[in-house]
């Protein structure tokens, strides 16, 4: 049988890159599991929930509890921003890279940039910006 010190050192190298990525991904398998045993709320059951009833909405900037899971939801708009409201997503994220300036796309009262308090799920002030002239009805034939 013919054996090379180069196949040797390649079988070796080969043999410690597959032990070190198993140890890696045996590491991230176990810190994933810690990560998700802290969670408490965190349910991975496949359990088909029956639909509650609607509950009452607050306020814009209210917030209430998903009557299933227990989830926190806040309401951001209300009849005071306009009957149609949505996000730009998938166009333009929703939210900024912190969190802490929310986008809203408001079509009969004009799009709105909303303070965000990530840490305290809080709302803050808006700001009012102009339709674009692109989604504005044009009357002067231009």
């Amino acid at each position: 049988m013919f054996f090379s010190s180069r196949s040797a050192r390649f079988s070796f190298h080969s043999l410690l890159t597959c032990a070190l990525t198993f140890a890696a991904a045996a590491a991230l398998l176990s810190s994933a599991q810690t990560a998700s045993a802290r969670t408490p709320a965190a349910q991975s059951v496949r359990t088909v929930f029956p639909e509650p009833a609607l509950p009452a909405l607050p306020a814009a900037g209210g917030t209430f509890r998903d009557p299933v899971f227990g989830t926190e939801v806040m309401r951001v708009t209300d009849a005071r921003d306009g009957k149609l409201n949505g996000t730009f997503y998938p166009h333009w994220p929703t939210l900024n890279a912190d969190s802490t300036r929310l986008l809203v796309k408001r079509y009969e009262t004009g799009d709105a940039v909303y303070s965000f308090d990530p840490v305290n799920f809080k709302l803050g002030a808006t700001t009012s910006r102009r339709t674009p002239p692109s989604r504005r009805a044009t009357t002067s034939g231009r």
